[in-house]
This record gives C-alpha cells, sequence and structure tokens, in this order.
C-alpha cells in the first residue's frame, strides 16, 4: 500500500461521496462481475474520502488482474501506473456520477466536462 507520503490522489470536482454505490449495479451494462467490481471501486474510493491510487488487493471483491485490466484499463476507465498502483480517470467518475448521483446538487452537473 502507498505511503501516506507517496500517495497520488486526484482532484475532481465530485467527491465519492456524490456517488450512490448502492445504486451503480443498476445503472451499468454489462455482466454480474465487472458490477461488482465497479461498486468495489467507488466504495474504497468513499472509505478513502478521495480519488487516491490504490493496489487490486485493496478491493473487497478477488480479481485477477487481468481480467481487471481487460475491462477497465484497456476500456480507459482506471489507468494503471509503473509502481503497479491504479488510479481512477475522470472518464469513470462523471460515469458513475451520471449513472448513479448521491446528490440533487445541480452545480456538480456544470463541472462534469465530457471527452468524445
Amino acid at each position: 500500500m502507498p505511503s501516506k507520503k507517496e500517495e497520488k490522489k486526484v482532484s475532481y470536482p465530485i467527491k465519492p461521496s456524490d456517488i450512490n454505490a448502492e445504486s451503480l449495479p443498476l445503472a451499468f451494462s454489462g455482466n454480474e462481475e465487472s458490477k461488482k467490481f465497479i461498486t468495489a471501486l467507488i466504495l474504497l474510493a468513499q472509505k478513502n474520502g478521495d480519488w487516491r491510487d490504490f493496489y487490486l488487493k485493496q478491493l473487497t471483491v478477488q480479481c485477477r488482474s487481468g481480467k481487471f485490466e481487460r475491462f477497465f484499463v484497456s476500456n480507459g476507465l482506471i489507468k494503471k501506473n509503473a509502481d503497479k498502483t491504479y488510479s481512477f480517470t475522470h472518464g469513470f467518475v462523471a460515469r458513475c456520477f451520471v449513472g448513479a448521483p448521491a446528490t440533487e446538487d445541480l452545480s456538480l452537473w456544470r463541472k462534469i466536462e465530457f471527452k468524445k
């Protein structure tokens, strides 16, 4: 696990608490395993209180790195770092928020940038 000094955090206007983790599986299409990963990723960020980098072993769902990377990294939802940690991408955070917002605060919607 990265030490406090080494942890890298990405700043987004959307906080993990702005996403309703319980509603995420309903907001995404795909297989059940992918939906469990998405929920586990958001729950980890909510536990940490931010979007800091993470190791796969920190997730509450068991997954093989190959399968995780095929779905999340190859689709640009999660970034794999040189130090074997993973980072949340803006696209992942925005999609989760749009799919399952936990807030009625409309000002957050104006801060989301969708990339083509």
